[in-house]
């Protein structure tokens, strides 16, 4: 069996990113999605780092990461593992559950035969082009309700989001985010002074509540922007410059670490021009 991963966009889902993959090898680095992260294990394990614990995921499980959560991933067998998995936003979750609080999943790990097959069924109807509209919606708005219900809790956890950070750690956040998004180096001293906090305990809150130091959570970031560009068919080298990278195989390696797809595959997925932006190697001055 040999690694291979299918991308897409289901654009009747609010544009829902989608991938269906085999993987043996790879090992997603500590990352985060702004979405939710949800899907279930076809064959083999996957082993993954979840907040303080380590989990093993076998065949027939159902894998729930609430936005924002790090974690990590890779293989627990030599023959690796094959999943299915969507990425909602909380506003697509919350299209389905309207009057209720976003759900909050405790457990990364979910048992549960009935809905196995409902998300199973579900991904194949998505990724089938000859699908209807109606059908693709149906079966998401009844799979995310039955869900929510049996397996969702209150959010409280400070791992959630910024909304439960320190404000010093989400002032630093901010200050990050906006680096990124205009394309300027930022320093710790820089960001210690943003949240007003000593460096050391800048380091040690920011880790404490998003998972990650700052320097990766600014390449995370990167990575996060690199894909939004993408989506808005922005060439492949320009997204690497505008995101923050030295080039286009920087942007490349990072990005596979994090979403198990090349930024050319990804674009490929998304259908945008950005699929054949042609190589270059222009690099950042």
């Amino acid at each position: 069996m040999a690694e291979q991963a299918r991308f897409w966009v289901a654009h009747d889902l609010q544009h829902t990113d989608a991938l269906r993959a085999t993987y043996i090898r790879h090992a997603f680095r500590p990352h985060a999605h702004p979405e939710y992260a949800i899907g279930i294990i076809e064959h083999g394990a996957q082993s993954v780092q979840f907040r303080t614990s380590r989990e093993v995921l076998p065949a027939g499980t159902l894998a729930l990461i609430n936005p924002g959560e790090v974690h990590t991933g890779h293989a627990q067998t030599e023959q690796g593992w094959t999943y299915r998995m969507l990425y909602p936003s909380e506003t697509l979750v919350a299209s389905v559950l309207p009057g209720l609080t976003l759900p909050w999943f405790k457990e990364a790990t979910v048992f549960d035969g009935e809905l196995f097959q409902m998300f199973q069924t579900l991904h194949r109807v998505l990724e089938d082009p000859q699908g209807s509209v109606l059908e693709r919606q149906s079966r998401w708005a009844v799979f995310m309700s039955v869900l929510a219900q049996r397996h969702a809790a209150q959010r409280a956890p400070l791992l959630a989001g910024a909304e439960h950070a320190p404000r010093a750690v989400e002032l630093a956040r901010q200050r990050l985010e906006a680096a990124v998004q205009s394309g300027a180096a930022v320093s710790l001293e820089e960001l210690a002074g943003a949240a007003g906090l000593p460096v050391l305990r800048l380091l040690r809150a920011f880790r404490a509540a998003t998972g990650l130091p700052p320097h990766a959570y600014q390449t995370l970031l990167r990575v996060q922007r690199a894909r939004s560009l993408l989506r808005g068919g922005v060439p492949l080298t320009e997204a690497a410059l505008l995101a923050g990278f030295y080039d286009q195989s920087h942007l490349g390696k990072q990005f596979k670490q994090v979403y198990g797809l090349s930024p050319g595959q990804y674009a490929r997925g998304t259908g945008t021009p950005a699929a054949f932006s042609p190589p270059s190697a222009a690099k950042t001055s």
